[in-house]
């Protein structure tokens, strides 16, 4: 688990490309931490700074 400090520095940018305000957070730890995200939501795909895998591109990249 990481502490809200460890990523306020990206909140602004995760503001920027999180599709909903409640997925800022998510945004902000894979910006701050280099990390993908997992999520079959496809409107954060709208962005390219986070690399997003869907349940079926995790399958593919993890088998290949």
């Amino acid at each position: 688990m990481f502490s809200r400090q460890e990523y306020t520095g990206k909140l602004l940018e995760g503001l920027k490309l999180a599709p909903h305000p409640k997925d800022v957070g998510y945004f902000a730890l894979a910006l701050r931490f280099d990390f993908p995200i997992w999520s079959n939501e496809k409107a954060f795909k709208k962005q390219s700074k986070v690399k997003v895998f869907s349940t079926s591109d995790l399958i593919s990249f993890l088998s290949g």
